[in-house]
């Protein structure tokens, strides 16, 4: 996208955030964004279906990739639905093309079941992230329980 835009990989990861759709025609594809410039240089503007095409194309292209994974692996008849996790999930209309790509319903995950996780990170983008906290957690809890069932002799009698 910052290629096809002429912008830095920043400025692209922003304009994708704040005005990107993964989906064209669910947003007003016919109206102007402003491009960011170098310094010393004026913004430029572009329609955002120029945007969307390419996030668009994107996205289509990750799913059909996934969809061919799960052919590969027989669990493309089994598929009942698929939950969205990182900070492309919160793209506008990613669910969507999900959706259309894997013919099953898409929905974005969230991180749930830590006690005190901050309500300002309870976003896609953190999903992976509580879940690998909560394995973990969940794998020190098995150790200390395993230690303590097999007590002094435990170790011994291995």
């Amino acid at each position: 996208m910052a290629h096809g835009l002429l912008v830095s990989a920043e400025d692209a990861e922003w304009i994708k955030q704040q005005q990107g759709c993964a989906m064209l025609g669910l947003t007003g594809d016919n109206s102007l964004i402003e491009l960011p410039s170098p310094t010393g240089r004026a913004p430029r503007e572009t329609r955002r279906r120029e945007l969307n095409t390419i996030l668009e194309a994107r996205a289509f292209e990750l799913f059909e990739y996934v969809q061919k994974e799960l052919e590969r692996i027989g669990m493309e008849e089994v598929l009942v639905g698929v939950v969205l996790t990182g900070g492309g999930a919160r793209l506008n209309g990613m669910c969507d093309v999900a959706e259309t790509v894997l013919r099953c319903q898409a929905r974005n995950g969230l991180p749930v079941g830590i006690l005190d996780w901050p309500a300002d990170i309870e976003t896609p983008a953190w999903t992976v992230t509580a879940g690998l906290a909560m394995y973990s957690a969940r794998l020190k809890l098995r150790a200390e329980l395993d230690r303590r069932k097999t007590g002094i002799f435990g170790g011994i009698f291995r």
